[in-house]
């Protein structure tokens, strides 16, 4: 393979970049995953409505909080295996006492990452030709 010319921290740079490119939205997405998995309380929400449309499933469920407070939310998915309900099923759910807005089903969170595999399969294809790429010119 003939090296290309250019300095060697273009290297390191172009190797990370799929990386640092991506981590603020990963850590946007992770975080609530992670605290929802370490600090939730569970509990039974409701499906009230849902719907198939274009390649994407979305479902609404109600669920109350410790406090009796009633919270809603809507899950978009292209995951079957996340939705398998019937409309005023009762669903598992898990919810953040510190902010009980914030909820996933225990399907969502039995997936160690939040997002598809996908996602993950296309940032493993960039950050492959990302290290081909700075491999060419060779490092150090």
């Amino acid at each position: 393979m003939k090296l290309l010319s250019f300095p060697f921290w273009v290297s390191y740079a172009i190797l990370l970049t799929p990386t640092i490119a991506l981590l603020p939205f990963a850590a946007i997405r992770l975080y609530p995953h992670i605290r929802l998995r370490f600090n939730g309380t569970r509990t039974k929400a409701v499906q009230s409505r849902s719907h198939y449309n274009n390649g994407v499933f979305s479902m609404t469920y109600t669920y109350r909080d410790h406090k009796n407070t009633r919270h809603h939310r809507k899950l978009r998915t292209n995951s079957f295996e996340l939705t398998d309900f019937d409309e005023g099923e009762s669903i598992p759910v898990v919810y953040d006492p510190a902010r009980p807005g914030l909820s996933r089903t225990q399907g969502e969170l039995r997936r160690v990452l939040p997002w598809s595999t996908l996602s993950t399969g296309t940032w493993l294809v960039l950050q492959t030709a990302c290290a081909a790429l700075a491999g060419a010119r060779g490092f150090g």
